[in-house]
């Protein structure tokens, strides 16, 4: 009896915003919420809540933007508001960051650093009037 309790726990799949689907895992949920400054006994214990909610129960597949707001309530009925707006606004932070670096990356290029080099000394030739020393 208890292999169809795990098999249906295991039917739910979490959709990242990557489009990427996993399994549902409460240890990596209540590892995550920790991180946020949260003690693990008490994020496990929010893991466990959500992962018996009958919102969740219901579905075989969820994102993890919804999964992300569920962690957020739970937080905030436990009364660890602060905490909750820091793991809502890491996610965010670290989305952004994540996308800045890729689009970086796609804009970086070899000859940035020698054009800027070019143009210091180009300006370094210009404090210099006609190339000509100014001592004698």
């Amino acid at each position: 009896m208890s292999f169809k309790k795990t098999t249906r726990s295991n039917r739910i799949t979490v959709k990242k915003r990557s489009g990427r689907l996993e399994p549902f895992d409460s240890r990596k949920m209540a590892r995550a919420t920790s991180r946020a400054g949260v003690p693990y006994s008490i994020a496990l214990e929010i893991a466990k809540r959500i992962k018996n909610s009958k919102s969740l129960s219901e579905r075989s597949q969820v994102s993890s933007t919804t999964l992300r707001k569920m962690v957020a309530e739970e937080l905030i009925k436990h009364n660890h508001d602060t905490v909750a707006k820091s793991y809502l606004g890491y996610k965010k932070i670290e989305g952004a960051r994540k996308e800045k670096f890729a689009r970086s990356l796609r804009h970086r290029s070899k000859v940035g650093k020698s054009i800027k080099t070019h143009t210091k000394q180009a300006v370094k030739d210009k404090d210099i009037s006609g190339g000509r020393s100014t001592r004698q």
